[in-house]
């Protein structure tokens, strides 16, 4: 008990509630992360969307990008990655078109829900967000990191709209 103190709890007790707490938390995100991914794919699903070759490129691009990203914060080389899985650069972005093509026609759909609901990121939120990011990301160019934390945020509004719905 010594120890929970020393991580600012009080009893064996009061340790036990907020680990209950905390994975009962876990289980509702998870419930709500789920549900509304079901619900995007089935507006995806239902959706007509079509869209120039240049958004799917990019979204490929942006796909890349993150992945060579991730490698680069685990140390491995993205031609390490490549040589693993026997394939070509080429193939990782075959492989990506799906997931790519979904992401283009979440974001084309998202975006116009949010234009025909009128729909946007809270200016408040959008400041308190920016404030946050900039202080784990010193270094981000400002107008990028608030382009996508609106963007985030706008898209958290039209699926809690979508969820009222």
């Amino acid at each position: 008990e010594e120890f929970l103190k020393t991580i600012g709890f009080e009893s064996l007790e009061k340790f036990s509630e907020s680990v209950r707490t905390n994975i009962k938390n876990e289980k509702e995100l998870q419930a709500t992360e789920k549900r509304r991914a079901a619900m995007l794919d089935d507006l995806i699903e239902k959706s007509t969307v079509k869209y120039p070759r240049l958004l799917l490129d990019y979204e490929v691009d942006d796909m890349m990008a993150r992945l060579q990203q991730d490698l680069a914060n685990m140390g491995i080389t993205f031609e390490k990655y490549l040589a693993e899985l026997k394939k070509t650069e080429e193939d990782i972005r075959k492989d990506s078109e799906p997931t790519a093509d979904k992401r283009a026609k979440m974001r084309l759909v998202l975006s116009h829900i949010a234009m025909a609901e009128k729909l946007d990121a809270d200016p408040a939120r959008l400041e308190k967000e920016f404030t946050h990011a900039k202080q784990h990301y010193p270094n981000a160019d400002d107008a990028n990191l608030r382009a996508h934390i609106h963007h985030a945020l706008r898209n958290e509004a039209v699926i809690t709209f979508l969820e009222q719905q």
